[in-house]
């Protein structure tokens, strides 16, 4: 399917996974496929969808290809910032990337996940340190 018609963008669900709308471009999807490893595309939105620690490669990619504006990611970085600053404390479920009323097993593969993506060799980072806090008061235990 080409995307002809909807608007070129780039939008967040739940805070943690971005979703780029773009213009049909065969090596801009080559290299997304080649140099994102986790990624979705939704056919409905016909809009790629990816955890945010891979925001960076795919705002460089979508730039290089042509498929996106600098200005289409300021306007998306902006409008997350303010996001931040109005939502204040986040709900739990939201920064596990889950609906209020997720069942305890999809609670434990988000948590799994997004550990995984944030565990790395640097020690307790910002993000894995709130996806532990959101993930101890879901269980009972903040």
């Amino acid at each position: 399917m080409r995307n002809m018609g909807a608007p070129a963008e780039v939008r967040a669900f739940a805070g943690r996974i971005i979703g780029v709308c773009t213009p049909y471009n065969t090596k801009f999807i080559d290299a997304l496929k080649a140099g994102v490893p986790m990624k979705m595309w939704d056919a409905t939105s016909r809009t790629w969808w990816f955890p945010e620690t891979f925001l960076a490669v795919v705002e460089t990619l979508a730039i290089e290809h042509g498929v996106l504006t600098p200005a289409h990611f300021a306007r998306f970085h902006k409008q997350a910032n303010a996001a931040a600053v109005q939502a204040g404390p986040r709900n739990p479920y939201a920064v596990l990337g889950l609906a209020d009323n997720a069942p305890e097993k999809l609670v434990e593969l988000a948590y799994g996940f997004w550990f995984r993506e944030f565990s790395s060799g640097m020690g307790l980072t910002e993000q894995l340190y709130e996806v532990q806090e959101a993930y101890k008061l879901i269980k009972g235990g903040g």
